[in-house]
């Protein structure tokens, strides 16, 4: 019989497949049609990965269209439908006493190193080495409406609020508590099974080599103070919003109020959709240009 950390890890792969299957069929087929056909070299990739990446951005409107429904939903008045994707809006506030919430007046951090380079700091092909880390933290959370408060049943994707940089301090806390990954696995794997297991905290910092977190890197941070104005995204759970397996990352969260996050996602959605559908067709286009 399989242990539990055997069946986290097959969970946590079978949602990672999951996410990226919409992007396989295209690129297969496209590829396919390219060798059978003669095309070679640099050509027999560009119009698959072209057509890819406008398969995931057509996709990422879609994500966000769902959004949008979501949110005219709770604009409208609607009653939220047991499991349903569910936006609320309100004020994020702390349910539960922490340490980090009182001293550093944060409800929840996402940062990632995502480059690092050598010692010597030369921007170099020889002297780029990689340099990864991810880290998560979350204390109990809910969203004041201002009728009830909902509590955050999952790690909140914090990217759509955009880019905030942390206290230095906390930065460094954090950095002193990193674990190394098993080698074995892939970081969208790992990433998985810590989204997977959070239910409303979680403190961990996970790094995927053994190089010096200070030894250079560029830094991405996001982050949710208490009584930020802000619009979540979930599945619904008799007045709890869940992450849904479908949106990696967590549940989103856009700063601002409900009208505000309206707006930005109408724009938004039309613009990724068109520029996909642009690709799309510029990658058939290519396509059927170089085979004839």
């Amino acid at each position: 019989m399989a242990s539990s950390g055997e069946d986290q890890v097959f969970v946590a792969v079978r949602a990672v497949v999951r996410q990226a299957r919409p992007f396989w069929g295209p690129v297969i087929v496209v590829t396919i049609i390219y060798w059978l056909f003669g095309a070679s070299g640099f050509l027999s990739w560009l119009a698959p990965i072209t057509f890819g990446a406008g398969f995931w951005l057509v996709r990422a409107s879609m994500a966000e269209r769902s959004d949008f429904r979501a949110l005219q939903a709770l604009k409208s008045g609607s009653t939220p439908q047991q499991g349903a994707w569910t936006a609320v809006g309100g004020k994020a506030v702390s349910l539960e006493p922490d340490p980090v919430v009182e001293s550093h007046n944060v409800l929840a951090y996402r940062f990632r190193i995502v480059t690092g380079y050598s010692r010597g700091g030369a921007r170099t092909r020889q002297g780029l080495m990689p340099l990864r880390c991810d880290a998560f933290f979350l204390a109990p959370t809910g969203i004041d409406t201002g009728h009830s408060t909902v509590m955050l049943a999952g790690f909140p994707d914090l990217t759509s609020s955009g880019k905030r940089g942390l206290p230095n301090d906390l930065l460094v806390e954090a950095k002193a508590k990193s674990e190394t990954s098993p080698r074995l696995l892939p970081p969208a794997v790992v990433r998985e099974i810590i989204l997977s297991s959070v239910h409303d905290r979680i403190d961990m910092v996970v790094q995927y080599d053994k190089y010096d977190l200070d030894a250079g890197g560029e830094t991405e941070s996001y982050m949710l103070r208490p009584g930020e104005e802000v619009c979540v995204f979930g599945s619904w759970d008799n007045g709890t919003l869940r992450r849904s397996i479908n949106r990696p990352g967590g549940m989103p969260v856009y700063r601002g109020s409900v009208d505000d996050v309206l707006e930005k996602l109408e724009g938004d959605t039309q613009a990724i959709a068109i520029f996909g559908g642009v690709l799309i067709a510029a990658a058939a286009a290519f396509a059927i240009w170089s085979l004839i």
